[in-house]
């Protein structure tokens, strides 16, 4: 069983497997993140872990940076069906305020999230280290502009938990 909690008084219970890390001791810094840690999965003996952050948005949006079957990732759950056939879609990022930059970022198989992966998903997350704030768009076909902005406060904090147990 796993509870995954967020600072403050909100939780949930999973049943997954054992937590390695008890995430009701790590809260400093944490903003509004939420972090599992798992044992091993079972299928792979791969560790697993995920650090999951809620968009500010009414149209919600989530933010999440783990490891999961081999496959270190950092993802954006867009809570739209992007309706893409395409395998890549550019994404804006704008930090804190700053200039936008446009990436490329994988288009996930049930398209409704665009994601990166391995040494591209770890630098983009330090890359967040000190901010605050993180917006993000994309536009997808028949379709507005879609835009996630998030509150990253902490996440110089919640990386290296990930990083430490995914091993990246």
């Amino acid at each position: 069983m796993l509870v995954l909690q967020g600072q403050g008084s909100q939780s949930a219970t999973v049943q997954t497997p054992p937590p390695v890390v008890d995430a009701g001791t790590l809260r400093a810094g944490w903003g509004a993140w939420v972090i599992a840690t798992y044992e091993n999965d079972p299928m792979t003996d791969e560790p697993m872990a995920l650090a999951v952050l809620d968009g500010q948005d009414a149209q919600g949006g989530r933010l999440s940076i783990g490891c999961a079957k081999g496959d270190n990732s950092l993802s954006v759950q867009w809570d739209q069906y992007l309706g893409i056939a395409a395998s890549d879609v550019e994404v804006d990022v704008r930090v804190d305020g700053g200039a936008i930059t446009d990436m490329q970022w994988e288009i996930t198989s049930d398209e409704d999230a665009t994601i990166l992966h391995e040494e591209e998903a770890a630098d983009f997350a330090a890359s967040l280290y000190g901010a605050t704030r993180l917006a993000l768009g994309t536009t997808a076909p028949d379709t507005e502009q879609l835009s996630v902005r998030f509150d990253v406060t902490g996440i110089e904090e919640v990386v290296p938990l990930v990083r430490e147990h995914c091993g990246w």
